[in-house]
């Protein structure tokens, strides 16, 4: 079974790896999918431009069904707050990619002093609504002052950026020695591993209409692991990011499962999560 995309017009195409810079990448057996060998990540290749994916966001469709997802989203959130805060050493946090300014709010109100960036001016106006500082544009292109945060959080944010490894090592810069970085992003071995099942189809089907998320790069556990660490970051945590919703008994067999497999440094769930900290400072 083949997916036929709906692309944007006026796609660009890339000439090295938007997370390591390696020109040696190669075409994989899904259309408009490359393979970097050297970093392992997964990435459109033509892909669309930063302005039609903009246009794509401001329509505010995406943040009208988070809104409607109320109940999951706040468990959801407050999860992932839990996943750092003990082992952060201040208050000063990043989020970047801060959506509609649920996850802001929350740490707010367990004593963070918060900033957010993001793209969209759909959600920005969201977080001024209540009462939050968010910064327009790419991380990469924002002013903001080298190690002024404790924390950094990107939550489903590096799957959308053009140059993850630029993000990460900015994100770096900003964090204070010690600092603790926090991402979520899908999980590669996920989709590649349904497209060896009998009714498998090729892996990470993009879906480029107005209002939906548009993933530029797909990561495995070794990717990211690996980019972290290239950027002076220890992995404290791994696991799973539960963002879908499951219920009794199969939610017991998932989540033993899941277990067992983050015990070796992997799993096959829809999303992971990494916490990082800044080892030493790399000016």
């Amino acid at each position: 079974m083949t997916d036929t995309p709906e692309v944007l017009p006026n796609s660009e195409t890339l000439e090295r790896c938007p997370c390591c810079g390696s020109t040696s990448f190669r075409p994989t057996r899904a259309a408009g999918l490359a393979r970097c060998p050297h970093c392992h990540a997964y990435f459109q290749n033509p892909r669309p431009r930063q302005i039609d994916i903009m246009s794509s966001y401001d329509t505010g469709l995406t943040y009208a069904s988070w809104q409607r997802d109320n109940e999951r989203r706040q468990v959801l959130t407050r999860r992932r707050l839990n996943l750092f805060r003990s082992l952060c050493r201040g208050n000063a946090l990043l989020d970047v990619g801060c959506g509609d300014g649920r996850f802001m709010a929350l740490a707010a109100e367990a004593g963070f002093h918060v900033t957010g960036t993001e793209l969209s001016e759909a959600a920005a106006t969201l977080v001024r609504k209540k009462g939050m500082q968010v910064h327009m544009g790419q991380l990469t292109e924002i002013n903001l002052p080298r190690t002024a945060f404790d924390a950094v959080t990107l939550w489903h944010v590096l799957e959308h950026v053009p140059f993850p490894g630029a993000t990460i090592a900015r994100c770096v810069e900003l964090l204070k020695p010690g600092g603790i970085l926090v991402l979520a992003t899908p999980n590669a071995l996920h989709d590649l591993f349904r497209l060896y099942l009998p009714a498998g189809r090729p892996p990470f089907p993009t879906v480029h209409s107005q209002g939906s998320e548009i993933h530029l790069t797909q990561f495995t556990p070794k990717c990211l692991r690996g980019l972290l660490q290239i950027h002076g970051l220890k992995v404290l945590e791994f696991g799973v990011d539960p963002v879908h919703r499951d219920s009794g008994v199969l939610r017991f067999i998932k989540n033993t499962m899941l277990h067992a497999q983050t015990s070796m440094g992997w799993h096959l769930g829809v999303a992971m999560h990494f916490v990082a900290r800044k080892v030493h400072d790399t000016a």
